[in-house]
């Protein structure tokens, strides 16, 4: 079973960041990997921005994460432009060329943004979870026109 959502980055003035999109991800095991990316705030490991961004370019098959680490640059972030982020179990993510297919068979969530302008989410989980996910990014999105 699937979900997927678009929703708003900014509604008004208010922005839905990483952070918030991650905030209601339970704790996890998954390997996270970040295809893609161009935003402002603390790169991983604090290397200055643009070099991150050129890494994540220059790494096909994507700049992996544990939770932690992954939650730890979420909420490091002052905005994200572009991304495509995935989960997966650990050695069971999906290759560059299904990446470039958009072939999300091998991951748990995709999460991507495009031109800071929508949040596009994808969850392929079990039922009890999809539906907590899918129902928590909905009240953000609710949140935000507030």
């Amino acid at each position: 079973m699937s979900e997927s959502l678009r929703i708003p980055m900014w509604a008004g003035k208010s922005l839905i960041g990483l952070n918030d999109i991650l905030s209601v991800v339970p704790v996890n095991e998954w390997e996270w990997r970040l295809w893609d990316f161009f935003g402002t705030g603390q790169a991983p490991e604090g290397s200055p921005m643009a070099e991150f961004e050129q890494r994540v370019t220059e790494t096909p098959e994507g700049v992996g994460f544990n939770w932690p680490e992954i939650a730890n640059f979420a909420a490091g972030l002052d905005q994200t432009h572009d991304c495509l982020l995935t989960a997966a179990q650990p050695h069971m993510g999906p290759t560059p060329a299904q990446v470039s297919d958009s072939n999300w068979d091998a991951c748990l969530l995709v999460i991507s943004a495009e031109d800071s302008t929508e949040w596009r989410l994808w969850a392929r989980l079990d039922a009890e979870l999809n539906t907590t996910l899918v129902s928590a990014w909905r009240a953000l999105a609710r949140c935000s026109e507030t």
